[in-house]
């Protein structure tokens, strides 16, 4: 067991995975038996224990548990309680899918605190089987059937959640354990019978190996989703480069026109590793590939929202934007991650060739006259008017970003500047008519947006 770790994290992250690993241990079996394996191959551990607050007693006792391990190894050792933020969470989605979300954005957090590359879990064969049947009910398609990788990126960041046991089965690791007197504690939850997984893992499987003695049913589930991976990477990989789709972080959309020539189950797969990708947490499920399937067939503006962001159908795209619940880019956790505005007064004679206007600017010169009270800086939102260059009338907003061609998901996006009284910077396309400085202006404000 020790050599099979320690393969599969040299697999991942080379001999000497730097710097360190942050063990997530819950006290059970499989995640106590990973720390003892780390520790015994020497590597530069750090645990972390995510409290879930939702057994009384028995979840303080297994925080204890751990804590008590890490102190007599000096390992370093914190504890995450979510107890509150759990409760705030669950009618949102359910208790198991908010705990994840949870935990995965606490893995990441304290890993970069850490300075740590690597989030190791005790995910093991047995759970790998019970996921792609798990999968198969919740109808996620093609990609539910490859189970749960060996390593993926966690948030969509650098830092890596591994799965070191992944190919080591469950009696294993209860031998490994036995043999090493390894310490762990019993989650009474995961006895019950109200869970889907517990279900499959006490009911299902055993009924499936009766059918036939001489099968591993476990290896041959497996065995089925590593073949299925290895085909999806492959074959379909090699379609979507035909197709010249890619999923590309700096530009989420994907062509309306690609998609319709794709077969229709490599179309579902797409839109699943899309979702997951550009609007992870948003659930990745048929239900949502037969939606994606009606927005490339309505009229241009149409959307699909979801509470972690908006897929909008344009003309030739669909376009994924991560956000709020209304599409709005920049937007997380409803606080909105606007650019800084920088001012900066300039007095005196200004050469009048040196400030003309170019679309996309992110710094412009206005007449500091005709400021009226505090600039602050915002999301643009419908009602907006303001005076386009040339003109002595106002505008709406909305028709003046139509007469720009900026496409309807673009356009969420924009920033406008404004003092107490009007617009005075459409950011990135063209100041007020009313704010633009003229021959005898004699103090000028510069502004300028930073990220």
């Amino acid at each position: 067991m020790i050599a099979s770790v320690r393969n599969s994290i040299e697999r991942i992250a080379g001999p000497a995975p730097g710097p360190g690993i942050l063990a997530a241990v819950s006290g059970g079996i499989d995640s106590m038996s990973l720390l003892h394996v780390l520790r015994s191959l020497r590597y530069d551990i750090s645990c972390i224990h995510i409290n879930h607050e939702q057994r009384g007693a028995a979840s303080d006792e297994d925080a204890v548990l751990v804590g008590q391990y890490c102190e007599e190894h000096d390992i370093r050792f914190v504890e995450h309680r979510i107890g509150d933020r759990l409760t705030a969470l669950v009618p949102s989605g359910s208790i198991q899918a908010s705990a994840r979300r949870l935990r995965h954005q606490l893995f990441h957090e304290t890993a970069a605190q850490f300075g740590i590359a690597h989030v190791a879990t005790g995910h093991n064969k047995d759970d790998q089987a019970e996921t792609v049947l798990l999968n198969l009910l919740r109808k996620t398609g093609l990609d539910g059937l490859t189970g749960m990788p060996e390593s993926r990126p966690i948030m969509d960041t650098e830092i890596r959640l591994i799965r070191p046991m992944l190919s080591i089965t469950r009696i294993t690791i209860s031998k490994y354990a036995d043999n090493n007197a390894v310490i762990w504690s019993e989650d009474a939850s995961n006895q019950s019978q109200k869970y889907r997984r517990n279900r499959i893992r006490y009911s299902t499987l055993p009924a499936l190996q009766d059918t036939d003695l001489s099968l591993d049913v476990i290896d041959e589930i497996v065995d089925m989703s590593n073949a299925v991976r290895e085909m999806i990477d492959h074959a379909l990989g090699d379609i979507l480069t035909r197709a010249s789709i890619a999923l590309d972080d700096t530009d989420p959309r994907l062509s309306i026109k690609s998609l319709q020539g794709l077969p229709d189950v490599v179309r579902s797969w797409l839109f699943l590793r899309a979702i997951r990708k550009w609007l992870p947490g948003a659930p990745a499920r048929r239900s949502t590939v037969q939606a994606l399937e009606k927005l490339i067939n309505v009229s241009t503006g149409k959307k699909i929202v979801f509470q972690e962001g908006t897929v909008w159908r344009e003309r030739e795209h669909l376009v994924f934007v991560r956000g709020t619940s209304d599409g709005s880019p920049g937007i997380n956790n409803g606080h909105a991650l606007l650019p800084a505005l920088t001012v900066e007064r300039i007095t005196g004679s200004v050469d009048l060739s040196n400030i003309a206007l170019k679309p996309g600017a992110d710094t412009v010169l206005v007449d500091a006259a005709t400021i009226v009270g505090a600039l602050e800086i915002r999301f643009w939102r419908d009602g907006d008017r303001f005076m386009p260059l040339g003109m002595t009338g106002t505008k709406k907003l909305k028709s003046f970003l139509t007469d720009r061609k900026v496409n309807v998901s673009a356009r969420r996006g924009f920033l406008v500047v404004e003092d107490a009284e009007k617009i005075v910077w459409v950011v990135g396309l063209e100041i007020d008519n009313r704010v633009r400085v003229h021959p005898d202006t004699t103090e000028i404000l510069r502004l300028s947006t930073t990220e």
